[in-house]
């Protein structure tokens, strides 16, 4: 194999873009660098009550998503079964309870109904996409007839989500109108990729629309849709069975869901490439190299990225490698090679140390990244 290294490099959540179409960066400039959130151990011996804001998989590092006051954060909306003429998605997510402080898993939502070209409260019979496309299916109960909204009727829709906090809300129900406009430009991808720009307003008491995502840097970051998986917000963990067979994630185009998707590589079980290179890109490309809540780079941070598909073909020299990738976080890490050894990643998870890296290509398959300017 050439030991050449492309020009171009790729970027870790938001960062350079590249002509090519490799990486997956706006061109926003490296953030400062902060230590990672320290892990969050919760009453049921879990980290599922972190943050799951900022880590690197539905947002940006240090980037926000979330609606109303509890900052609701959905991470899929899923189709359900139904009567013919009832609404059928429902949503799940996360949020924050003010009284614990803490966060916790979303109870699950439903998608009420929607207004469309001047005609309200059609019940929503399905969500889908294809490619990252969206895709709304509402019913027409004049005709009892299926309306299919895409791209050019989505600035036309508003839906409507319902969900109830018994905690933190005393049972109150609340209820909030989305608007997804499709939206252009960002950062290049190598795989068709369609952004909205999604807001929200409290259906209750109206007020100017409020946006979703925010990247790092605080600027609005759209939103992508991605069918047939469930992506772990706190650990970055993907599952592909039947129950999520359903399932059409959100997330912020500078997570690691939709990034990772941008450099090549197929979330789905009939991509064209094995999803093992997705799901290990999501450890890589917020360098959790325990595969847990914590990571240890920045929006802006450009690496050499090199599998052995050649979808991302830079071939840096083993020496220069940072980690070789896995699902579950990296196999191997060289510590002189850390992105940013001064965010505090000391070699070990749960108090195992990580081998070195050794000065050979592993075997297939393979995803690994080599930084650009290992330091600070």
């Amino acid at each position: 194999m050439s030991m050449r290294m492309i020009s171009c490099v790729g970027a870790l959540a938001i960062g350079a873009g590249c002509p090519g179409g490799h990486g997956g960066g706006s061109g926003q400039t490296q953030q400062e660098l902060r230590p990672p959130p320290a892990l969050t151990i919760c009453p049921d011996g879990t980290t599922n009550c972190t943050n799951p804001n900022g880590t690197g998989i539905y947002t940006a590092e240090w980037g926000a998503a979330g609606i109303g006051p509890n900052r609701v954060m959905i991470t899929h909306f899923v189709n359900v079964p139904g009567t013919p003429t009832t609404s059928r998605v429902a949503f799940e997510g996360r949020y924050f309870d003010p009284q614990t402080s803490a966060w916790g898993q979303l109870p699950p939502g439903l998608v009420v109904r929607a207004d469309y070209q001047g005609r309200h409260e059609l019940p929503v019979l399905a969500v889908n996409e294809t490619s990252t496309a969206l895709q709304w299916t509402l019913l027409d109960p004049q005709t009892s007839q299926p309306i299919l909204v895409l791209d050019p009727g989505l600035a036309s829709l508003v839906v409507y989500v319902q969900f109830t906090l018994r905690a933190t809300t005393n049972n109150t129900t609340q209820v909030y109108a989305l608007r997804f406009q499709p939206a252009a430009g960002g950062p290049p991808s190598k795989l068709p990729l369609r952004i909205y720009d999604l807001s929200w307003q409290d259906a209750r008491a109206p007020q100017a629309p409020v946006r979703y995502c925010a990247d790092g840097q605080g600027t609005t970051d759209p939103v992508v849709f991605q069918r047939g998986m469930d992506v772990h917000p706190i650990t970055g963990a993907v599952v592909r069975d039947p129950g999520s067979a359903s399932f059409v994630t959100m997330s912020c185009r500078g997570g690691a869901v939709a990034t990772v998707y941008s450099w090549g590589y197929g979330y789905g079980a009939a991509s064209s490439t094995p999803t093992f290179y997705f799901d290990a890109g999501i450890q890589m490309k917020r360098a959790s190299y325990c595969g847990d809540a914590q990571f240890f780079t920045v929006a802006g941070t450009r690496i050499f990225m090199t599998d052995d598909q050649g979808i991302q073909p830079a071939t840096p020299p083993p020496s220069s490698i940072e980690a070789w990738w896995t699902p579950t976080g990296a196999s191997c890490v060289n510590l002189a090679n850390l992105r940013h050894s001064a965010m505090g990643f000391g070699g070990s998870c749960k108090g195992v140390p990580l081998p070195a890296c050794p000065p050979a290509l592993p075997g297939a398959p393979y995803l690994g990244d080599a930084p650009r300017n290992p330091g600070p």
